[in-house]
């Protein structure tokens, strides 16, 4: 959730950041704030960074990891993004970093993009099996 504000001004809002890996068998759930700025209009830049609090180990809940992560943003429809999440060592196991470059839809783009993002994941899980 984000504020829009007239160009050159910044407004503030937050996201929750669900991120997995399939390799480590891991998930990080990240609480953080975000900034934007819309540098002329239909073109802004968002940028936030924050704490991962649940997460694998012996207890889900606890400080797991952080997340940074920047986007590019046209039309608030969609975004090239960027970002970086890091998961402290735990059990045994030593610590993971990971890089990301993504494409987002925004505004009402966004549902049917989800709908076809799951259809996806769905055909790939069944195709495994």
């Amino acid at each position: 959730m984000t504020r829009n504000a007239r160009i050159k001004e910044l407004a503030w809002g937050g996201v929750v950041q669900i991120t997995t890996s399939r390799e480590g068998g891991t998930y990080l759930v990240t609480l953080m704030p975000r900034a934007r700025c819309w540098l002329r209009s239909g073109v802004a830049l968002d940028a936030g960074a924050g704490l991962a609090l649940l997460g694998p180990g012996e207890s889900p809940f606890g400080l797991k990891g952080a997340s940074a992560s920047a986007g590019l943003n046209f039309g608030d429809l969609v975004s090239l993004t960027g970002g970086l999440d890091y998961e402290f060592p735990r059990d045994g196991h030593p610590a993971r970093t990971s890089v990301s470059l993504g494409l987002r839809f925004d505004s009402y783009l966004g549902p049917p993009a989800l709908l076809a993002t799951l259809a996806l994941a769905v055909a790939f899980v069944a195709g495994e099996e």
